[in-house]
């Protein structure tokens, strides 16, 4: 119901519902996985809350410039979105395999 009323008061063409969806599938999928990763390496560290700051950045600036790059395309009818999700799903499978390979290592040094 909110949607719809922000959709008609913003007056937003929105031609691909399906594709923000998706984004905001993935993107959810990568932020759960590697701030998971990175706050398991930050919570054997003195420093917690500068340590997972630290960290986190270059783990998660890919992540939110390629979902932003496809919540914009959903926007846009003439954007191609293959190239966009692919790179969003290599992203998602590479973060949550080394979650899954790294954190017996990190948890239990």
């Amino acid at each position: 119901m909110n949607t719809r009323l922000a959709l008609a008061a913003l007056q937003l063409d929105f031609p691909r519902a399906g594709a923000c969806v998706l984004a905001l599938a993935l993107g959810g999928l990568g932020l759960a996985a590697a701030s998971t990763l990175v706050a398991a390496i930050a919570a054997q560290g003195e420093g917690k809350t500068t340590l997972f700051s630290v960290l986190a950045l270059p783990v998660l600036v890919p992540l939110l410039l390629l979902a932003v790059t496809l919540t914009r395309a959903a926007f846009a009818e003439a954007t191609e979105l293959g190239p966009i999700v692919t790179q969003l799903l290599l992203y998602d499978g590479s973060v949550v395999v080394a979650g899954f390979m790294l954190f017996p290592a990190v948890w239990n040094p």
